[in-house]
């Protein structure tokens, strides 16, 4: 495959498993930087006042988080629990990895619903990733990227043509861990479904649709 520049030419030979690697790698990366830099600190207005706290006073503050979309704080807790991390360092470390699968899915989006080459889709996921905007929500708003890489990767699924039950199996599991990660996302998830359905009159949508509204 060739990319062609007024002066130059460049050949990309990576398979789509090995471009998505290679866009998760980029995204650690860029999300690693500024925690790097600014260790032992954590960075994020949320992190510090939100994440953290919830997450060491997980089980004296359940009544409370329980009524918050608490998944993704679960998912933290956990993750600490099972690792023996302290919560910065599982907050943290989560994070990072989430900036990671975002990029994926954006890459997949690209190639699956917009039938994009590899080398589009990689440019289409970093390009993405290195926006200010991206960038800022990346460092506060943990919960939110997590339920944004889990709706693309619904799409991303969705935009696949002759899928079977086990594709349909995990698509209605992140359809489900979209809608109950983030209210805001599950909104803006329910309509796009809802958008998509009666766009395309596919039942595998219609299904997902209805799952994810009646969630």
């Amino acid at each position: 495959m060739w990319i062609r520049f007024p002066f130059l030419k460049l050949r990309f030979h990576a398979s789509e498993k090995q471009a998505a690697v290679i866009v998760f790698v980029i995204c650690i990366a860029l999300r690693a930087i500024p925690e790097i830099a600014a260790y032992p600190h954590p960075i994020g207005y949320d992190v510090v006042n939100y994440y953290i706290p919830k997450v060491v006073n997980f089980q004296e503050e359940w009544s409370a988080i329980s009524k918050q979309f608490p998944l993704y704080v679960t998912f933290l807790y956990s993750l600490g629990t099972a690792f023996g991390l302290p919560a910065p360092s599982a907050v943290t470390s989560l994070a990072v990895a989430m900036a990671g699968i975002f990029g994926v899915s954006l890459f997949y989006l690209g190639r699956s619903l917009f039938n994009l080459r590899i080398i589009q889709g990689v440019f289409l996921a970093t390009f993405t990733v290195f926006q200010m905007a991206v960038l800022r929500t990346f460092w506060d708003l943990h919960r939110d990227v997590f339920a944004l890489a889990a709706m693309l990767f619904v799409f991303s699924l969705l935009g696949r043509k002759n899928t079977g039950w086990k594709v349909l199996s995990i698509t209605l599991a992140l359809t489900a861990v979209t809608v109950a990660a983030d209210r805001m996302i599950g909104a803006l998830f329910c309509v796009s479904l809802a958008a998509y359905m009666i766009i395309t009159r596919r039942k595998d949508v219609a299904l997902t649709a209805i799952f994810a509204i009646g969630m």
